[in-house]
């Protein structure tokens, strides 16, 4: 008797323990990759089972009711979990998307959602020098990246989305205006990238 009472209890364990791994809960996940500052409702969302124990507090939920002007506070990729820390009721304290055509390629690093420093040198009298290149943007993110097609002779390699903020917004219009050569410089130091 005391070893069939043993046997059940065992039983009884192990279901209790399978029923508990085996426990999901319906999480919020993009349907495409969506950019920083980008205006989110549910239409751009699917839902995914998943199990996340005791972390689902920190991940948007199927029933999570957007506000009007909720934006992505940083790149949301295709497929992944949504942390809730991701959602903004502003556009990254004033941010402007600018896009920038470069006359170099990028590194494989780039893109979108991490993070690049953008160097500017003036141009130098007539000719193709330059003055000795300057900061102008510290770890701006990636909102967007267009790589160029080979077969057309522009002149541009690639051309890159930047969120810049609206201190510096100015001083990059400036430098594009007046034909600054502007370099992308990966900055690897920062933890989104």
């Amino acid at each position: 008797m005391l070893g069939l009472l043993l046997v059940l209890a065992s039983v009884a364990g192990i279901v209790a323990l399978i029923s508990a791994l085996e426990r999901t809960q319906p999480m919020l996940v993009p349907t495409s990759n969506i950019t920083l500052g980008e205006e989110l409702d549910a239409s751009k969302f699917t839902v995914k089972e998943v199990r996340l124990d005791n972390l689902s507090g920190a991940y948007v939920s199927s029933d999570h009711a957007f506000e009007p002007g909720t934006r992505a506070a940083s790149l949301l990729r295709e497929g992944e979990l949504v942390p809730v820390h991701a959602l903004t009721s502003t556009q990254d304290e004033g941010a402007k998307p600018v896009t920038i055509d470069l006359d170099h390629t990028l590194p494989e690093a780039v893109t979108p959602g991490s993070r690049v420093d953008i160097w500017s040198a003036k141009k130098a009298g007539t000719g193709n020098t330059f003055d000795v290149p300057e900061l102008l943007l510290d770890s701006s993110e990636v909102s967007a990246l267009r790589v160029s097609d080979a077969s057309f002779s522009s002149g541009t390699k690639a051309s890159i989305e930047v969120m810049v903020p609206e201190e510096s917004l100015q001083d990059l219009l400036e430098a594009l205006a007046n034909e600054s050569r502007l370099t992308v410089i990966h900055d690897t130091s920062s933890a989104t990238s």
